[in-house]
């Protein structure tokens, strides 16, 4: 009996061993499947991120061609935008002809072309000095040329340069304080000034000060400085050599060539625009005149809105 019984237990926990290696098998088998699945997931998902990003790249590659194009579009029109205005600016300046501002504002974009100013720099010192009435039509290429030589290329000195030679010249004699704009600006007017007067510069003060330097030794002292021999003869060519010079003359010439295009684009668009302002005016007089009938037809809306709102939100109980 014991020996039969010692087998039968052998054979039972020999059973039971065997069925727990299977359940692990099969618990492993089961993990197996589940990984392959979970791997196959991650691979679909993987491509499908893959596709969204290629997607997304793509369009953003898209936005970002249409953006550079409507830019390169509006550059054109403001670039001709600017020259219209710059005419009508100058239109008063000559007359009241639309010709000649046309005409003076071609100049002023030869010179924007060949020196180290831009188109508006130029404009702006031409106007200032058309303004104090120190220029006129015949001679303010020259006398612009003159400052922007003393300049040297630099736009703030140009322009804080022209405001104070304006002044004098307007006044029709010096002071010191419209020196003193100059010598800030960089330039050594008194130094230049005592020689002509062959003076000390202490002297050249006191004579500044008791108001008999007049505005033609400023001109004259401007121009000596500006002629060959002079510390600024040729300061624009000399600018314009430079890196930032040749920069600046290349953004003038590549407005001016997309001035050329916006100029019959722009002349193609008047049309449709004065369309827009007609109809803008049309509808404009129509609710003026129509106020009352305008405000019962929102009124009636709106309240057909809430009752809308009303008979969707009552059964939901918002």
């Amino acid at each position: 009996m014991a020996t039969g019984y010692s087998i039968a237990t052998k054979i039972t926990a020999h059973d039971a061993a065997s069925q727990v290696l299977r359940n692990v098998q099969a618990s492993i088998d089961k993990m197996s499947r589940s990984a392959s699945r979970a791997g196959d997931v991650s691979s679909g998902l993987w491509s499908k991120m893959k596709a969204f990003a290629g997607g997304q790249l793509l369009a953003s590659g898209i936005q970002a061609a249409f953006s550079k194009i409507s830019s390169g579009i509006r550059c054109v029109f403001e670039a001709e935008i600017d020259m219209e205005n710059a005419v009508a600016n100058f239109i008063p300046k000559f007359g009241g002809s639309a010709e000649k501002a046309t005409e003076f504002v071609k100049k002023l974009n030869a010179e924007a072309a060949s020196t180290p100013f831009q188109f508006e720099h130029l404009a702006k010192v031409s106007d200032m000095l058309m303004g104090f009435g120190v220029a006129t039509e015949k001679n303010v290429i020259p006398a612009m040329r003159m400052l922007g030589d003393i300049a040297g290329g630099n736009a703030d000195k140009f322009n804080h340069i022209a405001l104070a030679y304006s002044q004098v010249m307007a006044a029709g004699k010096a002071n010191m304080q419209d020196m003193n704009q100059l010598i800030n600006a960089g330039v050594p007017i008194l130094g230049e000034l005592a020689k002509m007067y062959g003076v000390n510069v202490g002297q050249i003060r006191n004579m500044i000060s008791a108001g008999r330097v007049s505005s033609e030794e400023i001109e004259k002292a401007f121009k000596r400085m500006t002629s060959a021999g002079g510390m600024f003869y040729k300061g624009m060519e000399i600018k314009s050599k430079t890196f930032s010079g040749k920069l600046s003359t290349l953004k003038d010439n590549i407005k001016l060539t997309a001035a050329s295009v916006g100029g019959p684009l722009l002349d193609a668009m008047k049309p449709f625009v004065d369309i827009v302002i007609s109809g803008t005016g049309r509808v404009r007089e129509f609710a003026e005149a129509n106020k009352d009938v305008i405000k019962q037809k929102m009124d009636k809306f709106v309240q057909t809105l809430a009752y809308a709102f009303k008979a969707i939100s009552g059964p939901i109980g918002v």
